[in-house]
């Protein structure tokens, strides 16, 4: 097998992230945030992709790489969206050939459509490397706790408290990701247009390690995460 099979077909990206989910149980490795969750991933990938891909070794797997130092990203293609210069996991050949990314969100303080519209400017980042021709697959995954203040961002009216109607994407999987989508909050508004691509997605049940827990009852804490190919 080679690296580009697990990211050229969505289901076999899917698969390996389950299998992620899988080994930090198996392996009691604890992730207790994002950049805990961006760091463990990482370095799956790459322990992954030496043993079992005959190309394991052609490939680098970087973090924080700038977007458009290192990759070319042309910034004035977004126009007044507000999006972010570093990628979180750069997967690529050493000559550039054959390059991935994955963005990466694990929010634990709530602030649930703020947060929201962050997960939809990962989409919109992710988008853009492809639409540029500079990546040949991206991947967006969010995870959150299945308790407490993760709750909320899956489970809920489709229409938030205040209105926000950017919970019914996230709520229900009823909606599809696309068009133009507004800043829900603050004084600083602004707009992500995905244009006319539509994105379908489903939370899916996995577990981490709680290292906190006092009885092995409570060893593994229920989560929740989705994960979109972006195009």
């Amino acid at each position: 097998m080679k690296v580009c099979d697990f990211f050229e077909k969505k289901e076999e990206f899917e698969k390996m992230i389950k299998e992620f989910f899988e080994y930090l149980c198996e392996n009691e490795i604890e992730i207790y945030n994002e950049f805990s969750f961006q760091h463990e991933l990482g370095i799956f990938f790459r322990d992954k992709f030496r043993k079992e891909c005959e190309d394991g070794q052609d490939y680098k797997i970087e973090f924080e790489r700038n977007a458009k130092k290192h990759f070319h990203i042309n910034y004035s293609m977004f126009n007044d969206e507000k999006i972010k210069k570093e990628i979180d996991i750069s997967i690529y050949k050493y000559d550039h050939s054959l390059q991935y990314a994955v963005e990466l969100k694990f929010p634990l303080n709530g602030q649930y459509p703020e947060q929201m519209f962050n997960f939809i400017k990962d989409v919109r980042f992710m988008q853009e490397l492809v639409n540029q021709n500079k990546f040949q697959k991206t991947y967006c995954i969010t995870l959150v706790y299945a308790s407490g203040k993760g709750r909320p961002f899956y489970v809920g009216n489709n229409e938030g408290s205040r209105g926000v109607d950017i919970y019914k994407y996230f709520r229900g999987e009823k909606e599809l990701l696309t068009g133009k989508i507004a800043k829900p909050t603050g004084g600083d508004k602004y707009t992500i247009d995905l244009g006319d691509k539509e994105y379908p997605f489903s939370w899916e049940h996995c577990q981490i390690i709680n290292s906190k827990a006092r009885v092995p009852r409570y060893k593994y804490r229920d989560c929740r995460y989705y994960m979109i190919q972006c195009k």
